[in-house]
C-alpha cells in the first residue's frame, strides 16, 4: 500500500516562510523574548495551527516553532500516511511526538490532532485518554493539562466529548474549534458556538483570543484558546504562517513552575572530575569496616562500598516521564509471577553420589578481572566500570575480602540485590501488549561477583559432568551453531541409515521470571553443590527488588517473588542447572537445548512413527532423504501441528532434505539489505573512504552471509548417501550462487568503480576472497576448532569423521645440536678494560671506526659513525635511511665509514670497526 496524502486546502496561496523579526524586547514584546536560562520558574509558550494535512505545512510549523523555541506545538489536521502497513507521520528530533491513536489504517481512524513536547530537562509530559477519540489529546505537562482540540464542520461527536469533560485546575483547551460567537467574532451565533462560551464561562475558562482578529485566511477566528491561568496570553503571529489556510496561535503561560530534577547518573567528564573523585575514595576507604563474619556485616561492608557515588554529583537529569506506563510495565513483567508452587524447604534431607568440588578462595586478580573486564551501564548504585578502575588501587583489597567472605558464607549482600530494568520495546512487535517489552536488568558492583561464580559454575558443570551433554548457553566452546551442527550430524547419520527423522521444538515462555528460589536450591543439593553455593544461590534469589526505568521515569522499588534476574552473568547457567533433569528424561540423546530453546528428535523408519513418538510437543519438521508425499500432523494436545515449508530453530532454517535453500535466502536477503545501504552512501564522486566501507562489510554484511555456513556447507564435494567410502559433488553451486550476488553488491560499495569493472578485478582491490574460498576457510576453521574440543562436547561424535592427526608433544629439532659459546661471557668492566689494552696494542696507523643506529618513534632509521687515528678523530659523519631497522642502521653506517675511509686516506692496513 503506498502513502496517502489528504487534499490540500483549496486556494492557499504560497507564502515565504520568515523567522522572527528584530524588534526590542519591550513589555509588549515579552512573549517573543523570554529568557531561555534554567531556574524555578519560566514562561511556557505554545505553537498552535492547524495545517490542512499538507506534508510541506506540517514540517513548516515543526521548523518554525523549533526555530522560535516553543516548548509544545499544537497541531489540528496533521499529516498523516501508510506506507506497507506503517503509520507516518511527522516528527522532529527536538520534540517528542503524542497521538490520540497508535495506529491507523485509513482516513476513517487517522489522527486529526498531533501535540509535540520539546524535550527539555524542565518538562515532564504524561499523556491521558479520558475518552477514545482520534479529535481531542489531553496532555499533563508539568502540571498543566494541555487539551489539543478540533472539530470537523457540522460534526458533533467530538465536542459532545469535550462539553461532558470535566475541566480541572490550570487547564488550557486550544484548537479548531469551526465555531462564531460574538466573544470572539463579531456576527451571529453559528456552529454551536454559543453553547462552548456557555461550557467556557461555567467551567471559568477565559478566552485568550484577541476579539475579532481572524485565524484563517477567510477572515473568519475559529482557532479558539481557552485558560483558567492566571496572565495566560494568546496572539496571532502572522510571521508564522506555515502555508495553509489558518494562521498561527502563539500562547504564552507565564510563571510555570520546572520540573524537579532528580538524582542523575555519575558523569565524570573530564581529568579533574575523575582525580578528585579518586581523592575522595581514598580518603574515604581508610575508614571503611573490614567486617565479614556475617551476612549483616557482608551487606554493611556492601553498602558502604557502593555509597562512594555520594561523593560526587555532576550532571543531574530528568528521570520522569509516562509514570502510569511504566507502573503497568512493572506488574506485568515483573509481578506476573508468584512463589506459590515453590516447595516450602529446600533443606531436607537428599542422597547424592557425590560432592562436587567448589572452592571458596578467591585470588588476588579475581577481583579485578570480573569486576572491571569490560564496559557495563550501571545500575542503582550509579557506579561505572570507569569509576571502578580509576579507584581500584584504594577499593580493590577492600572488593577481594567483601567477594571472600561472600563465597565463604554464602551470602550476596543485599544492595546487590537492587535491579532497575530498562524497558526496550522488542523489535517488529507492536508497543500496545506489555509482551512487546523486553527488559534488560542492570546490575552494580556485584556483577563482578556474579561473574566471578557464573565462570566457576560453567566450568564445574562441564567437567564433572553435571549437564546433559546437548545443553549449550553460558557454557564455554558450546555455541548455538555448535548445537545445530550436532542435530545436523544426527539427522544426517539417520539418512545414511536410510531412516527418517522427526523434530520438535518448544520455547519456555519467560524463562527466566519461572524459576522458583526453593526448588532450585534443592536442585543444586541433589546435583552435589556444596552447602556454601546453595546458600549463597538462595541468598541471591531472596529479597530481590527492582524498578523500572521506562524512557526517563523510574519507579518506585517492588519486591520480587521469584525469578532469576535478567542480565545477571549467573542466571543463565543456574537456569540450565535447574532445567537439567528436562534433558535426562526418555531418550535422552535426541534432546538438544540451547538456554530456554529445546529441540527434541525422534529417528525412525517412518514418518508415522517418529510422529508418534513426538506426539505431545509443539513445533514440528519432518526429514527425509527425499520430499516427503505425505507430512503427518503432530497431537499436541487437542490441536494439530502441521510442518511447515521450513522451521528456524536458534538461527538456522530447517527444511524436510536438509537442502538449505530457506536458510540461504533468509540471511542473504539480511545481507543484502546491508549491502544496499552501504552503496547508497557511497559512489563514484561522493562518500566515505572505501577502507571504512570495507570494515563495515566485513563486520557486518560477510558475518550475516555466512551466519551458520559450518552447518550446512560440506564443501565442493561430499560423501554419497548409498556409497559413503566414494565422494560426489555436493550440489550447493546455487545457493553459492546466490550468496555471491550479495557480496558483489558489497564490493560495490566498497570501490569507487564503474559498472563494467571486472568482477576479480573488485575481489582484488576490496581485498575480500570470493564467496567459495570464504566458505571453505569458515569449514576449515571448524574442523580444526573440532579437534580442540573437550570429550563432553556434542560434537565430538562428528570430531570421529576426521582423520587422526596427533599432535607432537616437543617441536622436533631442526638444527645440529654443537656446543655454542654464551653470548656473554665477561662482566660490562672487565670487556671496557680488555678493549681498552686491546685498542693500546693497535699500529699507530690503523683506522679504527666507531658507529651506532638508532630509530625514532616515527619509524625512521639514521645511523652516525666517527673515525679515529692514533686517538685523533679524522672523519665523522651521519644518515638516515627512513623506514628501517636498527641493525640496517648500523650496517650502513659501517659501510660508509669503511668506504670512506679507503677513499680519503688510502688506507692498506685492514679497516677494524668497533660498535660503541
Amino acid at each position: 500500500m503506498g502513502a496517502i496524502y489528504e487534499p490540500a486546502a483549496p486556494s492557499t496561496p504560497c507564502i515565504v516562510v520568515a523567522t522572527t523579526p528584530p524588534h526590542s524586547c519591550d513589555a509588549t514584546l515579552m512573549p517573543r523574548c523570554f529568557p531561555r536560562n534554567r531556574s524555578d520558574r519560566r514562561i511556557l509558550r505554545i505553537f498552535q495551527a492547524n495545517v490542512g494535512k499538507i506534508p510541506p505545512a506540517h514540517d513548516c510549523a515543526l521548523a518554525l516553532a523549533d526555530s522560535e523555541q516553543y516548548d509544545i506545538i499544537l497541531l489540528q489536521e496533521p499529516w498523516t500516511g501508510l506506507k506497507d502497513g506503517r503509520c507516518l507521520t511527522k516528527t522532529h528530533q527536538a520534540y517528542d511526538t503524542f497521538s490520540p491513536v497508535n495506529d491507523w489504517d485509513g482516513r476513517d481512524t487517522r489522527p486529526r490532532v498531533m501535540t509535540y513536547v520539546r524535550r527539555s530537562a524542565g518538562l515532564v509530559a504524561d499523556q491521558k485518554r479520558p475518552a477514545a477519540t482520534r479529535d481531542i489529546l489531553w496532555l499533563t505537562v508539568n502540571g498543566i493539562t494541555v487539551v489539543n482540540f478540533y472539530r470537523q464542520p457540522y460534526h458533533d461527536g467530538a465536542l459532545e466529548i469535550l462539553l461532558q469533560w470535566t475541566v480541572p485546575d490550570k487547564c488550557l483547551v486550544a484548537g479548531d474549534f469551526n465555531a462564531k460567537h460574538p466573544s470572539w467574532q463579531a456576527g451571529r451565533r453559528e456552529d454551536r458556538g454559543e453553547e462552548i462560551a456557555f461550557w467556557a464561562m461555567d467551567n471559568r475558562l477565559g478566552l485568550l483570543n484577541p476579539v475579532d482578529v481572524p485565524t484563517n485566511a477567510h477572515g473568519n477566528t475559529v482557532d479558539l484558546a481557552f485558560c483558567n491561568i492566571p496572565l495566560a496570553d494568546a496572539v496571532v503571529e502572522d510571521h508564522l504562517a506555515t502555508g495553509s489556510d489558518h494562521f498561527t496561535l502563539s500562547i504564552t503561560l507565564p510563571g510555570q513552575v520546572l520540573a524537579p530534577l532528580p538524582i542523575g547518573k555519575i558523569h565524570l567528564n573530564s581529568d579533574e572530575e575523575l582525580k578528585r573523585f579518586i581523592e575522595l575514595v581514598e580518603a574515604g576507604a581508610a575508614f571503611i569496616p573490614i567486617t565479614t563474619a556475617s551476612p549483616s556485616e557482608l551487606d554493611s561492608f556492601a553498602s558502604a562500598l557502593v555509597r562512594f557515588k555520594l561523593l560526587l554529583q555532576i550532571d543531574d537529569r530528568v528521570y520522569e516521564t509516562q509514570l502510569e506506563k511504566a507502573t503497568a510495565l512493572r506488574q506485568a513483567t515483573l509481578e506476573r509471577r508468584t512463589a506459590n508452587d515453590d516447595i516450602p524447604d529446600p533443606w531436607i534431607s537428599v542422597n547424592t553420589d557425590r560432592t562436587i568440588p567448589f572452592t571458596d578462595r578467591v585470588s588476588g586478580g579475581d577481583p579485578r578481572r570480573h569486576a572491571t573486564h569490560r564496559e557495563y551501564v550501571p545500575g542503582p548504585d550509579n557506579i561505572t566500570v570507569r569509576m571502578l578502575r580509576a579507584v581500584w588501587h584504594a577499593i580493590g583489597s577492600l572488593v577481594h575480602q567483601l567477594y571472600q567472605g561472600c563465597l565463604r558464607i554464602g551470602h550476596h549482600p543485599k544492595p546487590f540485590r537492587e535491579a532497575e530494568v530498562v524497558m526496550i520495546a522488542s523489535r517488529g512487535a507492536g508497543i500496545s501488549t506489555p509482551r512487546a517489552w523486553r527488559p534488560s536488568l542492570l546490575s552494580c558492583l556485584g556483577k563482578g561477583l556474579e561473574r566471578l561464580i557464573a565462570r566457576r559454575l560453567a566450568w564445574a558443570s562441564v567437567h564433572f559432568g553435571v549437564l546433559h551433554p546437548q545443553q549449550a548457553g553460558a557454557l564455554p566452546k558450546r555455541s548455538a551453531v555448535d548445537l545445530v551442527a550436532a542435530l545436523i550430524h544426527d539427522i544426517e547419520e539417520a539418512f545414511a541409515c536410510k531412516q527418517v527423522a522427526t523434530l520438535v521444538t518448544l520455547d519456555i515462555q519467560g524463562a527466566f521470571d519461572t524459576v522458583l528460589r526453593n526448588r532450585l536450591i534443592l536442585r543444586l543439593r541433589e546435583q552435589g553443590w556444596p552447602p556454601n553455593l546453595a546458600r549463597w544461590v538462595g541468598s541471591f534469589m531472596q529479597d530481590r527488588s527492582a524498578r523500572i526505568r521506562y524512557q526517563d521515569i523510574a519507579t518506585n522499588s517492588s519486591p520480587l517473588q521469584c525469578g532469576l534476574p535478567q542480565g545477571s552473568p549467573v542466571s543463565p547457567i543456574l537456569f540450565l542447572l535447574y532445567t537439567e533433569p528436562i534433558y535426562r528424561l526418555g531418550s535422552s540423546k535426541g534432546r538438544f537445548g540451547y538456554a530456554d530453546d529445546t529441540a527434541i528428535l525422534c529417528v525412525g523408519d517412518s514418518l508415522d512413527e517418529t510422529s508418534a513418538e513426538a506426539s505431545h510437543h509443539v513445533q514440528v519438521m519432518h526429514f527425509s532423504r527425499t520430499t516427503p508425499k505425505t507430512a503427518p500432523p503432530v497431537l499436541h494436545g487437542e490441536f494439530e501441528k502441521r510442518p511447515g515449508r521450513a522451521m528456524r530453530w536458534l538461527g538456522v532454517w530447517l527444511d524436510s532434505t536438509l537442502s538449505f535453500k530457506t536458510h540461504v535466502e533468509k540471511w542473504t536477503a539480511k545481507a543484502q539489505a546491508v549491502a544496499f545501504h552501504l552503496r547508497r552512501l557511497t559512489n563514484t564522486r561522493h562518500g566515505p573512504l572505501p577502507s571504512a566501507v570495507r570494515r563495515a562489510v566485513c563486520a557486518c554484511v560477510i558475518p550475516v552471509l555466512l551466519y551458520a555456513a559450518e552447518v550446512w556447507y560440506p564443501g565442493s564435494t561430499r560423501p554419497r548417501w548409498t556409497k559413503p567410502g566414494k565422494e560426489g559433488p555436493s550440489r550447493i553451486g546455487h545457493l553459492v550462487k546466490k550468496m555471491s550476488k550479495a557480496l558483489y553488491t558489497s564490493l560495490r560499495a566498497i570501490l569507487p568503480v564503474w559498472r563494467t569493472t571486472p568482477t576479480n578485478v573488485l575481489h582484488r582491490e576490496a581485498g575480500i576472497p570470493p564467496v567459495p574460498l570464504l566458505l571453505e576457510a569458515r569449514r576449515t576453521a571448524f574442523a580444526a576448532r573440532l579437534k580442540s574440543l573437550d570429550e563432553a562436547h556434542p560434537l565430538r561424535r562428528s570430531d570421529e569423521l576426521l582423520p587422526s592427526c596427533p599432535r607432537p608433544a616437543l617441536l622436533q629439532r631442526g638444527f645440529v645440536e654443537e656446543q655454542t659459546a654464551p653470548l656473554q661471557s665477561a662482566s660490562k668492566n672487565e670487556t671496557a678494560k680488555k678493549f681498552r689494552d686491546w685498542l693500546q696494542a693497535l699500529s699507530p696507523r690503523t683506522l679504527v671506526v666507531y658507529s651506532d643506529g638508532s630509530r625514532s618513534t616515527e619509524g625512521h632509521a639514521g645511523y652516525g659513525y666517527v673515525v679515529h687515528r692514533d686517538g685523533s678523530t679524522v672523519l665523522r659523519d651521519k644518515g638516515r635511511l627512513g623506514p628501517a631497522e636498527i641493525f640496517d642502521a648500523e650496517a650502513k653506517g659501517n659501510e660508509e665509514a669503511d668506504a670512506l675511509a679507503k677513499a680519503e686516506h688510502h688506507c692498506q692496513n685492514p679497516l677494524i670497526t668497533s660498535r660503541r
